[in-house]
């Protein structure tokens, strides 16, 4: 049994911290701040060159457009440091070290940000017990824009691969109920791992897991098998 958990991990924390009221807004306050730096900006600009308006209003007007300027400038420059932070969490171990000895580390930490993240939702969508690597294709279905891609290539309707997915769910039986996880997660995050130390990446990403699913995953290689011409069946 491989050791994965994401609680008490510097990746779990940064997701959450990604995820929460905090963050959130501090986004979302930069893009507005540029936004009303630029309305102003242009109507001071218009004031000035078409009108010739240099009063009191116009000088004030200036002064709050370098204000804004200066505090979308300021929030960009933390939201640009606090991503970078977030995204990149501590490992204290390497692929290598992971790779030969995969029973002793956390394999959770040598996941990337994005990875980590529709990891972590894939435990959200079996409820925390018996996932499987079902449950990992679901999660990357809808949250991985490269799986699109993929799909896409292949011809494949996005809406009726998810359909057929929640029938799969809805059928899915855990043969671990008692556990956390399913061989077949197991069996995916190992192989995710290999493929991440065979192209010497310093974390697993999003690829190595969409590699290691198309190599496992039973109802991944069902849905490569079909085109948007040859719907799923039921």
């Amino acid at each position: 049994m491989i050791n994965f958990k994401f609680k008490g991990t510097d990746i779990n924390n940064s997701l959450a911290f990604a995820d929460s009221f905090v963050f959130s807004i501090a986004r979302k306050s930069g893009k507005i701040i540029f936004l009303f730096f630029t309305l102003f900006s242009l109507l001071f600009l218009f004031g000035v060159f078409s009108r010739g308006d240099l009063s009191k209003n116009m000088l004030i007007l200036s002064g709050v457009c370098l204000m804004l300027l200066s505090a979308g400038i300021f929030l960009s420059l933390v939201n640009n440091f606090t991503e970078k932070k977030l995204k990149n969490p501590k490992t204290l171990f390497s692929i290598n070290e992971a790779i030969a000895l995969p029973g002793k580390y956390n394999l959770a930490e040598i996941f990337d940000f994005r990875a980590g993240k529709f990891l972590k939702k894939s435990l959200e969508y079996s409820n925390g017990r018996g996932t499987g690597s079902l449950h990992i294709f679901y999660s990357a279905l809808l949250n991985s824009p490269e799986l699109d891609l993929i799909f896409s290539r292949f011809v494949l309707d996005a809406e009726e691969i998810k359909n057929f997915l929640d029938r799969e769910l809805e059928n899915y039986v855990s043969f671990n109920q008692d556990k956390l996880f399913e061989k077949s997660f197991e069996d995916v995050i190992l192989e995710s791992l290999n493929i991440a130390g065979e192209k010497n990446n310093a974390k697993i990403k999003i690829w190595d897991l969409i590699t290691a699913l198309s190599k496992l995953d039973e109802s991944f290689k069902k849905v490569l098998t079909f085109s948007s011409s040859k719907p799923l069946a039921e």
